[in-house]
């Protein structure tokens, strides 16, 4: 997801599997929905979104050691028209998220607007089509 980014955006999900087989993808494709579909009718582990907001928690006050980062978030979010108070307390409005606030942007994801690809290694991709690499 792309908070900084206004009107319709993008979520994405990704998933890196033990293999690189058929069977492996779809296994994985059917889990990720299985747990956006969990969120959606309120199942969230609020451990497990805890740590996630503990992570980015502390990945948002981490960034303010650099000098580049903080410098550019500013940046971007002026030029999108948010305010240097969305920014200073971005930690804040962290800690605020809910497991409700999960379920209504789970709610967002459905079927329909759902993209998979299965990225496979040119050179699996090659011996597939009969072809050898060089």
């Amino acid at each position: 997801y792309e908070p900084e980014r206004l009107g319709r955006g993008m979520a994405s999900v990704t998933v890196i599997p033990a293999d690189a087989s058929e069977e492996t993808f779809r296994k994985a494709e059917s889990a990720v929905l299985e747990i956006l579909e969990s969120v959606r009718t309120g199942n969230v582990d609020e451990a497990a979104l805890q740590r996630a907001k503990n992570a980015l928690e502390a990945n948002a006050i981490y960034a303010r050691d650099s000098l580049m980062t903080p410098a550019m978030v500013v940046g971007e979010a002026l030029v999108l028209g948010h305010s240097l108070d969305m920014v200073e307390n971005w930690p804040e409005h962290i800690r605020a998220v809910t497991a409700e606030d999960l379920k209504q942007a789970a709610s967002l994801f459905t079927r329909a607007g759902v993209v998979t690809a299965h990225l496979i290694p040119e050179a699996k991709r090659a011996a597939k089509a009969g072809r050898t690499m060089h």
